[in-house]
């Protein structure tokens, strides 16, 4: 008799090695979603515009901090519990179960269906030997990573409008955002299908930028080792050149979307209703009308940045006196 096959391992639909990887990307996730998720629920209420700690000033009156992580972490825990810093965490675990599983399934259908886009096999089988060759692997690339980012954020936005607002409700008070299905019905129930994607245009656009602001530098940095550094640099220098270039890109490229991610957040938790928005800041009224105006208002009060750096935080916005005699940040 002829052996029986044994079937090979099988994990959210994926076999074989496929089901492997996949295991070992979701637990990863899954572990570091519980480790990130206080850091998650202290920047979202700070890019909300809830500061309680008073400023304070190291150097001179002139040069204004805002509280690091660790000081507005003991503050929730304080006033709300231990367990306010993983609000939410349950949604950001099926978030990030949904995005690694989606993800996988996305980039090995473009394999699969378009092993050939850009004519990339010819090119990556005799190795790129030109310019105009290296920069069809980069707008493949490009143009790959957006196809399996569009709709993968369409299909995991949902869940982050979903967070957002029961962080929020650490300090507005109970709206109603419970568990997963009781807070989609909720939305859906007061403001429809759209209520879903409540300032998703700038979230989008961010990743978008990112994907292409990444892979264009990366571009310029084996351009530049190929033509001007080959003589002086080999193999495996170039690839430490080419990571310590794409680390410190990534932080810069962070500087230049993090409004985009900001004005995201701050849309999808304050859309309650609808546009415009009246935001009473400082001594100041703004109306916005969308998006795009709410970013242009954050940026000309200088806290576009608002949230990015937890640890050390420069404060350049409004500021109110407090009964103390402290400064605080102006709340929205």
């Amino acid at each position: 008799m002829a052996e029986e096959e044994v079937p090979g391992p099988r994990f959210l639909g994926f076999e074989g090695e496929d089901a492997e990887i996949m295991e070992g990307k979701t637990i990863s996730s899954a572990l570091f979603t519980i480790y990130h998720q206080p850091v998650t629920v202290c920047r979202t209420l700070v890019q909300f515009g809830y500061n309680p700690l008073p400023l304070y000033t190291p150097f001179s009156r002139r040069y204004r901090f805002s509280r690091g992580f660790f000081s507005y972490a003991r503050h929730l825990i304080h006033f709300y519990g231990v367990r306010s810093l993983w609000t939410g965490l349950e949604v950001a675990l099926v978030r990030a179960m949904i995005y690694t599983g989606t993800q996988q399934f996305l980039f090995r259908s473009l394999e699969e269906y378009l092993p050939n886009f850009g004519g990339a096999l010819k090119i990556v089988a005799n190795g790129p030997r030109t310019i105009w060759e290296r920069c069809q692997l980069c707008f493949r690339v490009i143009i790959r990573n957006s196809l399996v980012v569009i709709p993968l954020d369409l299909i995991i936005y949902p869940f982050h409008v979903i967070l957002n607002r029961k962080i929020a409700q650490i300090i507005v008070g109970d709206f109603g955002y419970d568990g997963i299905f009781d807070s989609a019905s909720l939305v859906y129930n007061r403001e429809g299908l759209k209520g879903f994607f409540a300032g998703f245009h700038p979230f989008l656009l961010c990743t978008l930028m990112e994907i292409v602001l990444t892979n264009s530098v990366i571009l310029g940095i084996d351009i530049f080792f190929c033509h001007c550094l080959k003589k002086y640099c080999n193999y495996d220098e170039h690839n430490y050149i080419r990571d310590l270039g794409e680390h410190i890109l990534n932080s810069l490229t962070s500087l230049i979307t993090y409004p985009y991610n900001l004005v995201s957040t701050i849309c999808s938790i304050a859309i309650f209703g609808e546009p415009p928005f009246n935001f009473k800041w400082g001594h100041k009224t703004y109306r916005c009308r969308d998006w795009v105006q709410l970013k242009h208002t954050l940026q000309q009060s200088k806290v576009q940045y608002r949230g990015i750096a937890l640890l050390v935080r420069p404060y350049t916005g409004p500021v109110i006196p407090g009964l103390d005699g402290n400064l605080y940040e102006a709340h929205i």
